[in-house]
């Protein structure tokens, strides 16, 4: 910082302000943050959200919101996680998303039907039965935040991806390490929660219109096309998920899909399923 000040040739320090700030939120150093803000007069507007999750604490947001920070700006840069706003990238921490709602942010946002790919953002609820815990979702719920067509499809998909079993909802072990059995846990409790307790309809196609991008049509579907994904698979069919459903729009083919994706043992699962049903 004394470097940029003294030497004429680098470009006047307020030009690095907001990428110093930046890295020093991302990094959570709060008292770097704080020197920036109130020595510096670094612009606080620069910061993404985001930057801001990317090391998130309750210190660092009271830092932030009491120089002025918005809890509700939506992410601009990045086009996978436009629209995205703290809250939606934060969700997994159930103590952040309490205080953030305390403190004012949104959860009634979210493109429900109106998008073109993806929606930016999802409606929330949609984005915690992805990432977030159950009580997290029932606090969400209970403040009013939005179920969107995707929200059982994308947390089959998760838990599919993670190789969770909904059958025994404990963490798994194969040998992985880290906090991946436990992930896997959440998962497989946030798809009995959706399916047993909210009742979500398991044949319930991912969007009224037909064939769009990335969408790949029921539940099922979405934990077929997933290598790891034959104990959700499994639970779905026990649940009463149709392997293919037709409507006057669109075909969900579970075992098309699985096979187009080279997840040969949900295809095996499938096909051994509708000899015997």
């Amino acid at each position: 910082m004394e470097r940029i000040k003294a030497d004429p040739r680098l470009s006047s320090l307020q030009e690095f302000l907001p990428s110093i700030l930046g890295r020093c939120v991302r990094h959570g150093s709060i008292d770097l943050v704080k020197y920036l803000l109130e020595s510096e007069r670094a612009p606080i507007k620069s910061l993404s959200p985001l930057a801001v999750a990317a090391n998130s604490s309750i210190p660092l947001l009271e830092l932030l919101v009491s120089h002025g920070w918005d809890l509700n700006k939506a992410e601009v840069d990045r086009s996978l996680k436009r629209g995205d706003k703290l809250i939606d990238l934060v969700c997994d921490d159930h103590q952040l998303v309490c205080w953030l709602v305390e403190h004012g942010a949104r959860v009634t946002d979210g493109e429900v039907d109106l998008y073109e790919v993806f929606p930016q953002p999802a409606p929330l609820l949609e984005t915690c039965a992805v990432r977030g815990s159950v009580s997290t979702f029932r606090f969400l719920q209970s403040k009013g935040a939005l179920l969107g067509h995707r929200t059982l499809h994308r947390a089959a998909a998760e838990a599919a991806s993670f190789g969770a079993d909904p059958f025994t909802g404990q963490e798994v072990h194969d040998g992985t390490t880290g906090d991946e059995p436990r992930t896997r846990k959440e998962r497989a409790e946030m798809l009995v929660f959706l399916v047993d307790e909210m009742e979500l309809d398991i044949n319930a196609m991912d969007s009224p219109v037909p064939y769009r991008a990335y969408h790949w049509g029921t539940p099922l579907c979405y934990a077929a096309v997933k290598v790891k994904g034959a104990r959700v698979v499994r639970w779905l069919l026990e649940k009463g998920a149709q392997p293919k459903v037709e409507t006057a729009q669109n075909v969900a083919d579970a075992e098309m899909l699985a096979k187009l994706t080279g997840c040969m043992e949900n295809v095996r699962i499938l096909r051994e399923w509708k000899k015997v049903h």
